[in-house]
């Protein structure tokens, strides 16, 4: 039975370094494509290296019988074709999915980290399997001088950008408001307000210059819904990023530039893993989630694609909740 499916990773680099690499199919064609994938019907019988069948009237199903699937180019346009997004803090989690995905969906990615350069490098890998440019920059996104710096190299190496998407963050937990020290609260709030500030503000700009249009999807936290004790400044925070989409929506509506933000729940990620590997810790926060389970980026990224493409355009100024039911629960997050 013939599934849609992407065509990334083992088929693609299967296609790539056994075949294109030795002359003997042109593979260009798949490089940010929709494919149906066809799992199992390599034939023992016939030469290791890729041959074309009848799959469909007057199309070729390309089967390789080394990974036995077989891949067939579709027509249709990815989601973000042509588009070129610049995605903060996509070193892991998060910012990792929604990167992967984008360029599985036709986008060049600049990839922002701050100090998992390693991280970066793989994302990097990711988006250049599919097909597409991606570019790593070292960047503090609460230093705006470093945005600004950010802003210009992308634009400068990968071309105009048409998406923007703020996913760095820090958390901030175990002192109560009456304990916390200045500098803690200075570097959550920096990083996790202002750096989406600097980079909204950098990318306004940008698309003004290039005659408008353009999505911002911001990733806040279910923490700007409820109430987050000992972690105070990070609920502030994300707070504020609800009102800086609401705010900024009307600024550059006449624009055309779409701004949404997404407050996930608990997704497992690096910041997470911690509390997730604690038994303990594990099912205390688990029992709060009425779905039972931590979400995965992969589930954030596909809603952030949703806001970044032409299916979101008639959606601004919104903050999605996704996070199990969590925020139908009471207590803290």
């Amino acid at each position: 039975m013939i599934r849609s499916a992407a065509l990334c990773g083992g088929l693609w680099r299967c296609l790539r370094a056994r075949y294109a690499a030795q002359a003997r199919m042109d593979v260009s064609s798949f490089k940010g494509r929709s494919v149906l994938v066809a799992p199992g019907m390599s034939d023992a019988r016939v030469p290791p290296k890729a041959r074309a069948i009848d799959a469909l009237p007057s199309r070729a199903l390309h089967v390789c019988d080394v990974c036995s699937a077989g891949a067939f180019p579709l027509e249709q346009k990815m989601k973000l074709q042509g588009k070129i997004a610049l995605v903060t803090g996509s070193d892991s989690g998060i910012g990792k999915a929604i990167a992967t995905l984008f360029a599985q969906e036709g986008a060049d990615v600049a990839v922002i980290y701050h100090t998992d350069e390693n991280g970066a490098k793989d994302t990097a890998t990711r988006v250049e399997e599919v097909g597409r440019r991606a570019l790593i920059l070292r960047g503090d996104v609460g230093d705006s001088a470093s945005v600004a710096s950010c802003f210009k190299e992308a634009v400068a190496r990968l071309g105009g950008l048409s998406i923007l998407v703020n996913c760095a963050g820090i958390g901030a937990g175990g002192a109560e408001v009456a304990e916390i020290e200045d500098a803690q609260v200075e570097q959550v709030l920096r990083t996790d307000l202002l750096g989406p500030l600097f980079c909204c503000r950098e990318f306004v700009r940008l698309r003004r210059i290039s005659g408008g249009g353009g999505r911002i999807v911001t990733i806040s936290s279910v923490a700007q819904h409820l109430p987050t004790p000992e972690s105070a400044p990070y609920g502030m925070a994300k707070a504020g990023l609800g009102s800086l989409t609401r705010s900024l929506s009307r600024e550059v509506a006449e624009d055309r530039i779409n701004v949404n933000n997404i407050a996930p729940g608990l997704i497992q990620t690096p910041m997470t893993q911690g509390r997730l590997d604690d038994p303990e810790a594990r099912e205390q926060s688990l029992s709060r989630i009425p779905w039972h389970r931590a979400g995965q980026p992969e589930e954030i990224a596909r809603l952030a694609l949703f806001l970044a493409s032409d299916y979101g355009d008639y959606v601004t100024g919104q903050t999605w909740t996704i996070d199990g039911g969590l925020s139908m629960q009471w207590g803290g997050a």
